[in-house]
């Protein structure tokens, strides 16, 4: 995404998640908080786009459409509101 900025890390968390096709992830993920004022360039080959939305609307738009998202944000968004509010991030 071209982004470069100081990184602050907030958590860490594991989940483990077994989908329809029968693959399993199992992680240990490691959450950072970062502030960038530029506009992210999207690179094709890591991610098919991307989009800023509101953390109150991101987070009711997991609950209604959680398959448009990956397993592990559904997984840590809770905390990272908590996390972001505690940590004076905008």
């Amino acid at each position: 995404m071209g982004v470069e900025c100081e990184l602050s890390k907030a958590f860490s968390f594991m989940y483990r998640a077994t989908f329809m096709n029968r693959l399993i992830e199992h992680e240990y993920d490691h959450v950072f908080f970062g502030r960038y004022d530029g506009v992210p360039a999207l690179n094709r080959n890591e991610a098919d786009d991307w989009k800023w939305m509101e953390m109150t609307k991101l987070g009711a738009d997991v609950k209604q459409n959680p398959d448009a998202y990956s397993f592990w944000l559904a997984a840590c968004l809770d905390k990272v509101v908590v996390c972001r509010g505690s940590q004076g991030v905008q």
